[in-house]
């Protein structure tokens, strides 16, 4: 029996050397590659994304390939606690250096789809992004068990009847 470890080892080391990439670049992308592959060929995956698509999360996200996630990286800030301020022009670079990187995919897809913990802040389009065919239903439960609206987050189903800082509504 051959030795299956070194020899997946020592092709991906002629990889590495062949492409000029470093070798933890190889390694990673083939664990990636190998998880991937092993998640479509389970029996599981499927029983599981039937269950998920009951709920309120946007299908196209449910049924989706792959979540990509972006991040820009800055201390805690405390607006009015010294030493803590939010650096605005940092924040305003990260977000345009983030929105750029992100195009790419972007232009890959007819309508994005975002799972709501973990998206853009700013989402413009985020009823279809978030909750796709599901945001008619769930406004219709919304107003049934919140007929004023008391409960609502930011982009959370019937925000769009606030102000932006949510101390007025706007409809």
């Amino acid at each position: 029996m051959k030795n299956v470890t070194a020899s997946v080892l020592a092709r991906l080391c002629n990889v590495s050397k062949s492409s000029g990439a470093p070798f933890q670049q190889v390694l990673q992308q083939y664990a990636i590659e190998r998880f991937l592959y092993r998640i479509s060929k389970s029996t599981h995956v499927q029983g599981v994304t039937a269950r998920t698509l009951g709920t309120a999360m946007n299908p196209a996200v449910v049924n989706a390939f792959a979540l990509a996630i972006t991040g820009g990286e800055e201390p805690a800030a405390y607006p009015g606690v010294a030493g803590h301020e939010p650096n605005v022009a940092n924040g305003r670079r990260d977000a345009k250096q983030m929105k750029a990187a992100f195009e790419l995919l972007l232009a890959l897809l007819e309508k994005p789809a975002s799972y709501v913990s973990e998206t853009d802040y700013f989402e413009a389009d985020w009823q279809q992004a978030f909750w796709g065919a599901h945001y008619a239903r769930l406004k219709q439960i919304k107003r049934r068990y919140d007929p004023e609206g008391l409960f609502f987050v930011h982009h959370g189903v019937g925000s769009e009847d606030w102000s932006a800082d949510g101390f007025e509504r706007v409809t």
